[in-house]
């Protein structure tokens, strides 16, 4: 939707300047004009032709300000679906491990959709690492960032959150399971993985795509951590995004980069990350 109330102090000024041309030519009939007929009658011209671009302004007025209220009505009622998914985010921890060395991930995350279209599948996940970044962020460390849980600033540099020691990915195309590590000279590795069954631990992501909740610009997604030997589950993670612009693109905008979340943080960076924190404690130390 275009910003119109942007322009308000730029058309004060026009009209203004409007209504001193349209005073300045009524003067000008009143003075030149010879006798009371054609005075009447050169000022009902004017003030008929002044009058034109005030009513068509009145009425584009009119026209942005239904505009304006549809736009309101439709984010309350999409403020209130992504309110009531709310209620339903949040982690749930059932257990915690120690001395874990790698993690598995059946899926990378990959960026597939724009960032305008509503049905995007990783909307949720937009400013969320994908691709190789999606790896890197689970092998090197992490620094929290403004005392937000959520927020952690992956780094290179030893902090108190060493990563992991190797993650394991299958290829989609062959099955073809390979190891990643971050190595001395700081670049990724990847090989073919020794082991002959994935490491214990794996980290999934599911994209949550409601076509009803879409239409709202909501968006939802979530975090397991799965041990692949009995397949019980660790923890779950479930968070929103809704895009209060309702995918204006209004300043160059990205609709989803801008999108508020719940857990209530602002921006949700390496939510995997965070979250393999919380419930797998990596054996990796911190060396002096």
């Amino acid at each position: 939707m275009r910003d119109y109330w942007l322009t308000q102090d730029l058309l004060q000024a026009a009209g203004m300047g409007y209504l001193l041309i349209v005073l300045g030519a009524l003067a000008a009939v009143l003075w030149f004009a010879r006798g009371k007929a054609m005075k009447a009658l050169g000022a009902a011209v004017v003030l008929g032709l002044g009058s034109i671009l005030p009513w068509k302004s009145y009425q584009e007025g009119v026209k942005v300000q239904q505009q304006v209220s549809e736009f309101q009505r439709r984010q309350a009622a999409a403020r209130a679906v992504f309110d009531e998914r709310c209620k339903t985010a949040g982690e749930k921890i059932y257990k915690t491990v120690e001395d874990v060395e790698g993690v598995y991930l059946p899926r990378v995350r990959e960026r597939t959709g724009r960032a305008d279209d509503p049905m995007t599948p990783e909307a949720a996940a937009w400013n969320e690492h994908s691709g190789n970044g999606y790896i890197i962020g689970l092998l090197l460390f992490a620094e929290p960032a403004n005392n937000n849980p959520y927020r952690k600033s992956i780094v290179e540099s030893r902090t108190r959150f060493p990563g992991f020691k190797f993650v394991e990915v299958s290829d989609k195309a062959t099955g073809v399971r390979h190891r990643y590590t971050w190595t001395p000279e700081q670049r990724l590795q990847k090989i073919v993985s020794p082991a002959e069954r994935p490491p214990r631990y794996a980290i999934e992501h599911e994209d949550i795509v409601n076509a009803e909740d879409r239409q709202s610009w909501v968006a939802g997604a979530k975090l397991k951590i799965v041990d692949t030997i009995d397949q019980s589950l660790l923890a779950e993670l479930t968070y929103f995004k809704f895009e209060s612009g309702l995918g204006s693109r209004s300043g160059h905008r990205d609709p989803w980069a801008f999108a508020l979340a719940c857990p209530n943080v602002p921006v949700i960076r390496p939510m995997h990350r965070y979250f393999a924190d919380a419930v797998l404690r990596t054996n990796q130390k911190v060396q002096p």
